[in-house]
């Protein structure tokens, strides 16, 4: 902290806001918070940032078809949880990414399409 005392007022005000998490979420932070499919989810770890130009057309539906789904989950959590929705949808998620069920669908499309690579 004696290192942000010694800045000006500005440097450290830019500091902050670029450290602290923002607190209007975005399209793309809407997908984050709230759970992504296991075919996502190994999209991102086989191609990285750039997954979503690897998706053929019938790819792009499914995936299009699942952020609609978030948007609106996303608005029906923020209607009957209130200003909390964000972290009661990271809770959800990480129960949901720790499950027998998800990891076993994720360890399976991971295999088939590595092999496909």
């Amino acid at each position: 902290m004696a290192f942000l005392r010694s800045l000006s007022s500005t440097s450290t005000l830019v500091m902050r806001s670029a450290l602290l998490p923002r607190f209007s979420l975005n399209h793309a932070q809407i997908r984050t918070v709230l759970t992504l499919s296991a075919f996502e989810k190994v999209m991102q770890d086989i191609h990285g940032a750039k997954w979503r130009e690897a998706l053929n057309s019938h790819q792009k539906k499914y995936v299009n078809y699942k952020e609609a789904g978030r948007e609106v989950r996303a608005k029906q959590m923020k209607e009957e949880i209130g200003e909390n929705w964000e972290a009661v949808a990271a809770e959800n998620a990480a129960n949901i990414y720790a499950s027998e069920k998800f990891q076993a669908k994720y360890q399976r499309l991971k295999g088939e399409m590595s092999r496909d690579q």
